[in-house]
């Protein structure tokens, strides 16, 4: 999420220029700055007032930002690219500041490595292919299996699972609502992959993986290539 805002040096007040960040009305610098986190907050200060004092052009800076109340704080990680306004004279008369709200991605990030370190031994040792993707169907990661089922040279760029979107896969496209996926999905089929060079009867699980609220956070695929067993047993 982006957002801008403008400091007026003169009278403090900190108006929207494009949404807006915080729940304040008269929001003014020193009340913003009371809104970053106490860890973050000197960092900023020293930054933002070589910009006020003119002695700087620009910054880029990262911090926690409250976007709730003191009682109920709310806590967003904030990316500032901020620049100074100048007058005829040279002089510095604001600041603005273009603010990118990277919460979501940086906890999705998280969870990504939590999860990864968890359970990587098993991951990469299971004798079933399994890969993540994210709530948007874009690759996240694969086991040594699936890398070898799709036939991915490690020593390559190319990657045919990430060249896919999930939702998108021929073999279950029209079985998964990327809206309403909520339940497993669980089918014997005959085809490919993608980097397959030729179809194998496959056991395909597709299952959404939710938080708390039910919103789909990753999406979780294992493959079993049954082909062998098939043949044995018909």
């Amino acid at each position: 999420d982006i957002y801008v805002g403008r400091m007026e040096k003169k009278t403090w007040k900190v108006t929207n220029l494009y949404r807006q960040i915080v729940p304040d009305d008269n929001l003014t610098y020193h009340r913003f700055v009371e809104r970053i986190h106490p860890d973050d907050r000197e960092k900023f200060v020293t930054k933002s007032n070589k910009l006020i004092n003119g002695e700087a052009e620009q910054m880029n800076i990262e911090y926690r930002l409250n976007t709730g109340t003191e009682e109920q704080p709310e806590w967003r990680y904030i990316f500032d690219q901020a620049m100074v306004e100048r007058d005829e004279n040279n002089q510095v008369v604001a600041i603005i500041c273009i603010f990118t709200d990277s919460t979501n991605e940086l906890l999705q990030r998280r969870e990504i490595k939590s999860l990864s370190e968890k359970y990587h031994h098993i991951f990469e040792k299971s004798i079933i292919a399994i890969a993540f993707y994210d709530c948007d169907g874009k690759f996240l990661d694969a086991n040594a299996l699936m890398r070898q089922m799709c036939q991915i040279n490690e020593e390559s760029s190319e990657n045919p699972l990430a060249a896919t979107n999930i939702f998108d896969f021929p073999l279950f496209k029209n079985l998964i609502d990327r809206h309403q996926f909520h339940d497993d999905i669980l089918f014997c089929t005959k085809g490919m992959l993608p980097g397959m060079k030729s179809p194998k009867y496959l056991e395909l699980h597709v299952r959404p993986l939710e938080d708390e609220a039910g919103n789909l956070i990753f999406v979780a695929f294992s493959a079993r290539d049954v082909t062998i067993e098939r043949q044995i047993y018909i």
